[in-house]
């Protein structure tokens, strides 16, 4: 036996090989499988090689069907990104399955990091025995509170029983913005005239009003339509001052958006040495 691969490392490895095989005989390899905390068939690959010919390629599979002591499972689709002034939801069912003193029972208690909550809804769990394993169920709800900061955001929430032990499972979504400044930045450098740049807004909130334009890089005034539109394309003429500030400019759009009352374009300006080039 030269070397063996898991070729499902995320959930397997190979511990130990025979070192040799005599002609016909037989040998043992010992094999690690972490199979989740998901019912279910699930499976791994494992390749070894040896100097046998001229097949000294083996190819061995182990195959099984999973019935987890406990396990938390989404009870439908979870749109991860919510928009800005948004909240959302994701409904889990826990389950917990024992056969004798062997498994689980539903956790005692469960609680969610910051700024996530979770709430049982009104409802006894529900039992079944099923060849002789007995399974409990109960959903869950985490709830995500609504935020004026678009980002990524991620937390946790905790299970525990009675005898201390506790398990987590994450939870990750997304804020975006309801309205979306395309391009979100524009480069500028000094420069004598005012320098025109093309700028579109749009909405994912539904129609909106724009109700003015305003930055110290502006050098004409913006007109801005009194219709409510989802989306919004302006030309702005853009004066750069001569010295490049410490931080990014910033062009503010001021909107009617029931959640998200701003919208910004940031400039960045480019400096010039003594000699006139860019820094």
């Amino acid at each position: 036996m030269l070397r063996g691969v898991a070729l499902t490392p995320c959930c397997s490895s190979i511990e130990s090989l025979p070192e040799s095989l005599p002609p016909g005989g037989e040998g043992q390899a010992v094999v690690a499988f972490q199979p989740g905390y998901q019912s279910g068939p699930k499976g791994v690959e494992f390749t070894v090689e040896t100097d046998a010919r001229p097949d000294g390629i083996w190819e061995l599979g182990l195959r099984a069907s999973l019935t987890a002591a406990w396990e938390v499972a989404p009870q439908a689709d979870f749109d991860s990104a919510l928009r800005v002034g948004e909240a959302g939801k994701q409904v889990f069912r826990v389950v917990a399955r024992r056969k004798g003193v062997d498994g689980f029972e539903l956790p005692q208690a469960a609680s969610a990091s910051s700024p996530l909550s979770i709430r049982y809804p009104e409802g006894e769990a529900t039992t079944k025995n099923v060849d002789e394993v007995i399974e409990q169920s109960q959903e869950c709800v985490v709830e995500m509170p609504a935020t004026n900061r678009p980002g990524s955001y991620s937390g946790h929430v905790s299970f525990r029983w009675p005898d201390g032990h506790m398990e987590l499972r994450s939870i990750n979504w997304e804020v975006r913005s309801a309205l979306r400044v395309s391009p979100p930045v524009v480069v500028l450098t000094p420069a004598e005239k005012p320098i025109r740049k093309k700028v579109v807004i749009t909405s994912e909130a539904g129609p909106f009003t724009v109700k003015s334009v305003q930055s110290p890089l502006l050098a004409d005034k913006v007109d801005v339509p009194s219709r409510a539109s989802s989306r919004f394309e302006f030309e702005l003429s853009l004066l750069p001052p001569r010295e490049a500030p410490d931080h990014p400019a910033e062009v503010l759009f001021v909107t009617d958006c029931p959640s998200q009352a701003n919208a910004s374009l940031k400039a960045i300006i480019l400096g010039r040495t003594p000699t006139g080039r860019r820094r």
